[in-house]
């Protein structure tokens, strides 16, 4: 028997608002270390791609090589000419963070049980795990798979590369902050190389060879919690987004390589979700950017300017979940209100499609009819290129993936139990795999897509 939607909606909000955490001074490294030339215009074969030709931004960077390449046994992930089906492991306990690289080639979730579940292609059982000292919120992985971070409510930032199966460094926020608060949210660069993360109060970034901070910014009295952050993938900037509080919730974009905050931008948090996370996402070359927020909005912005360049309002009645850009910042797809927002174009504010998760295509052959079933949208992702868009549903375990932002390419998956309220989704960052999670009976499933 199915919940009631209203009954449904209240258990999981309730449920998952318990687990999500209780919740500067800059540095001077020197120049060899931090930051990167912007100015200089690399080789062809040196990652990232040239910053000036924005108009070219590769799926899959030419002689792409992580950073990591020499210590590592190190083969460049390809395709796999065999599907290797649907892998779906159980934790049994809540999983709410996940990653996966190119090519499905590895994969790594973070789970209530204080644990990190890593995995290869071929099997569905994890290739290692390891234990943490509290919840795992967080974990972002390197295009290669080769390197991967994580980040517990034990306040510790954890760093694995290399396939092995103990940290190669691990930081502690609390001696930035003696109340001891949760690592809220981490995310690496596609080459490995850089790292950003949030506690309640402070923002780090980090070369991914040590555990010393480049950047250590306290924002603790600017905001009453951080929550989100996005890196671009040349590690020059970084988006910052905040807990509302009940009265206004925070946006901050940070120039990294003047090392300081650029601009910070406040919405009114309308109070349809309280202490719900505000969405960030930032381009490939950090030059725009997209939050949604607790008024109601989706929000994009070119980087010179606190001000957005627009915005879109979804209801009335409805905070946005979650938000996702290409990297070249052309197309963005959002979530609220149970429905899903995709902008074909980010020039203006029109959607080219919404999708409110009523599921009518029959191009799916493991379904045989018109099934109808409304879904609550919550979580979404796209791939690199936006070849690839992938949505949750957070009352029952669907996912829908749509192929090029079109509505008639919309596939439905499930996950093993139907009342399994979908954790997060993923797409690896060329389009071919995607990854989900479930909060009640913690199924992580990857597959790749025909």
């Amino acid at each position: 028997m199915r919940l009631t939607p209203l009954l449904a909606f209240a258990m999981v909000f309730l449920f998952a608002f318990s687990l999500f955490g209780c919740l500067g001074d800059v540095q001077n490294p020197s120049d060899d270390v931090y930051p990167p030339n912007k100015t200089a215009t690399p080789p062809d074969d040196v990652y990232p791609p040239n910053k000036t030709n924005v108009s070219v931004i590769p799926v899959t960077p030419v002689n792409f090589t992580p950073s990591n390449v020499s210590i590592c046994n190190w083969q460049s992930p390809s395709k796999s000419s065999l599907n290797p089906g649907k892998l779906s492991y159980k934790t049994n306990v809540s999983v709410d963070a996940i990653a996966i690289s190119q090519y499905g080639w590895r994969a790594v979730a973070g789970a209530q049980d204080y644990k990190i579940y890593y995995f290869k292609q071929d099997s569905s059982e994890p290739y290692f795990v390891y234990k943490t000292g509290g919840q795992v919120n967080t974990v972002s992985m390197a295009d290669t798979g080769m390197n991967f971070v994580a980040g517990s409510r034990d306040g510790k930032i954890y760093y694995f590369e290399c396939d092995e199966k103990i940290p190669k460094w691990i930081y502690n926020t609390k001696q930035d902050d003696g109340s001891g608060p949760a690592v809220q949210s981490v995310d690496i660069t596609r080459d490995g190389k850089w790292i950003a993360a949030v506690s309640k109060s402070h923002f780090y970034l980090f070369n991914s060879s040590q555990n010393i901070p480049v950047i250590n910014l306290d924002l603790s009295k600017s905001v009453w919690s951080l929550a989100t952050v996005d890196i671009s993938d040349d590690g020059s900037a970084a988006v910052v987004g905040s807990i509302p509080d009940g009265t206004n919730g925070q946006i901050f974009y940070i120039d990294l390589n003047a090392k300081k905050l650029l601009w910070q931008y406040n919405m009114t948090d309308l109070g349809w979700a309280s202490g719900v996370p505000i969405p960030v996402a930032i381009s490939f070359y950090g030059y725009e950017l997209a939050a949604g927020g607790p008024d109601n909005q989706i929000h994009f912005w070119k980087s010179d300017s606190a001000t957005p360049v627009w915005t879109y309002k979804i209801t009335d009645e409805s905070a946005v979940y979650s938000v996702s850009l290409s990297a070249d910042s052309t197309k963005l797809a959002a979530t609220g209100y149970s429905r899903l927002f995709y902008f074909d174009s980010t020039i203006s504010n029109k959607t080219t499609m919404t999708y409110d998760g009523y599921y009518k295509d029959l191009t799916n052959k493991s379904r045989t009819g018109s099934w109808d079933i409304g879904n609550y949208l919550h979580a979404v992702d796209l791939s690199h290129d936006a070849s690839t868009l992938v949505a949750g549903d957070y009352v029952y375990g669907h996912f829908f993936v749509i192929e090029d932002g079109s509505a008639s390419s919309v596939k439905m998956y499930d996950l093993a139990y139907d009342v399994d309220p979908v954790g997060a989704v993923k797409t690896s960052s060329d389009g071919s795999w995607v990854i989900a999670s479930s909060t009640f009976y913690g199924e992580v499933l990857r597959f790749q897509l025909n």
